[in-house]
């Protein structure tokens, strides 16, 4: 994962791969969202609503293939991935927030949800 200061770049969603929800998204997936609704975005533990985010979002876009880092790419058939959801989220200095900050630096935290 990319990293600056306590901001970190990941990749939350795959499009062409059945996930283990057994979902699949399609490039165009969050084109309307991110047009229409990114202020409400938000970086949440665990999808819990009830606290506030850990982290800001800083930017958000759906990503072409070629611009998936290929450590992902290489755990998937070739030509399976088409594209995703790149996120830049700027993590709070507060406990939990620097814990799971800790988390995705040691690799121990290595997948995002929507």
């Amino acid at each position: 994962a990319e990293s600056n200061g306590r901001v970190r770049v990941g990749i939350a969603a795959l499009h062409g791969n059945v996930d283990s929800w057994d979902d699949r998204s399609h490039p165009g997936a969050f084109a309307k969202t991110l047009a229409e609704n990114r202020s409400r975005i938000r970086h949440l533990w665990n999808h819990n609503s009830m606290n506030p985010p850990i982290a800001s979002v800083v930017d958000i876009k759906e990503v072409s293939a070629d611009e998936i880092p290929a450590e992902i790419l290489a755990k998937y058939p070739p030509g399976t991935v088409t594209g995703g959801l790149k996120v830049w989220r700027d993590y709070y200095d507060n406990e939990l927030a620097s814990w799971v900050l800790e988390a995705i630096d040691k690799g121990d935290v290595n997948e995002m949800s929507y």
